[in-house]
């Protein structure tokens, strides 16, 4: 995501996307919606000093003779000198499809720790 490639996005995600972020409910209706969000969070990851970005599959949960699972996700965000600024964990629904192919259904943020950002920009030697 940090490099701009969202090619992948349409391949990815079932549409219509529910996204829910501390309370609150988007609908994201296609790709573009998708794409548009997602290069609006990486300007913003940018801008606060965000130069890569880690994940770690947490948790898969599937339910027995179902073909839908969840996957919980940590994000590690990170600066140019390597210090770990920001994290999240997210929570993707999702379904294998018949061709066996994987679809996001609905996207949850369960946990955003962006606040950190600040603090650990202090600590940082200048």
């Amino acid at each position: 995501m940090l490099n701009g490639d969202l090619d992948w996005v349409a391949e990815v995600y079932d549409y219509p996307l529910s996204v829910f972020v501390e309370g609150n409910i988007r609908i994201e209706s296609g790709p573009e919606d998708t794409a548009t969000h997602l290069m609006l969070r990486r300007e913003q990851a940018q801008n606060r000093g965000v130069y890569a970005m880690t994940a770690e599959v947490m948790q898969i949960n599937r339910s027995a003779n179902s073909s839908r699972f969840s996957v919980i996700v940590d994000y590690l965000f990170h600066a140019h000198d390597g210090v770990d600024i920001a994290r999240n964990r997210s929570k993707y629904r999702c379904r294998s499809t018949d061709d066996g192919s994987i679809k996001v259904e609905s996207l949850e943020f369960l946990n955003i720790e962006l606040s950190f950002i600040e603090d650990a920009r202090r600590a940082r030697p200048h």
